[in-house]
């Protein structure tokens, strides 16, 4: 399992220096969902977005950080995926609304450390408790949020993660491991059967005359 982090490159610097810190007094970019204070939100999926999202907000360019050696005992789930689920179990959730549910999983994340798995399951998602150290740290890639626009604009949802997951998960890991990538590169690993489906279409359009369908 591959986790990264994306932000802006304004912070750069000093996540290098201090590693990657929780937000503590710092506004969330979040506003109808802030963040929690005390953890670092980790993805399998979503990093280019969320750069793309810290690089808006501090006017500057994004960069993804892909962590290593962690200590799997820190992570706790994400709320947002827990929040989206459906508990059964847990009556209590069933007269809350989706922001409540999600203030609810928020503050009570640590001590359901055993749905970490689910949230990465379902969403994609978890979280650090605390900082993670420098040393933690096995890379990081730079971008220009124009350039990926392609993977940067999801809907984060249980749903829009089962089906197109696998693809995001797979633009992002092979843009860390390229040092980057074209919009024409990402198209591809977006999409690798493209150049299939689009010489499969031109076969269609020759023998019916050129005419769309």
């Amino acid at each position: 399992m591959r986790l990264f982090h994306g932000t802006s490159t304004k912070k750069l610097d000093q996540i290098l220096k201090n590693g990657l810190t929780p937000r503590g007094r710092k506004k969330s970019n979040w506003k109808e969902y802030p963040s929690a204070k005390d953890r670092v939100y980790l993805t399998k999926a979503y990093a280019l977005f969320f750069g793309s999202m810290a690089a808006q907000e501090d006017d500057g360019e994004g960069v993804v950080l892909e962590v290593s050696g962690i200590d799997i005992g820190k992570l706790v789930p994400d709320e947002d995926a827990l929040a989206q689920a459906t508990f059964t179990d847990v009556p209590i959730l069933e007269t809350m609304t989706l922001k409540q549910r999600t203030r609810y999983w928020r503050d009570n994340a640590q001590e359901h450390t055993f749905l970490t798995s689910d949230s990465l399951r379902l969403l994609g998602n978890c979280a650090h408790m605390g900082t993670i150290p420098p040393t933690e740290i096995e890379k990081y890639v730079t971008f220009d949020p124009v350039q990926v626009t392609l993977v940067c604009d999801p809907t984060i949802t249980l749903m829009n993660y089962r089906l197109l997951g696998d693809r995001y998960e797979r633009v992002l890991g092979n843009f860390v491991d390229n040092d980057g990538g074209t919009p024409e590169q990402m198209s591809d690993w977006w999409d690798p059967d493209r150049e299939h489906w689009e010489a499969l279409r031109k076969i269609t359009m020759e023998r019916a005359g050129g005419v769309h369908g």
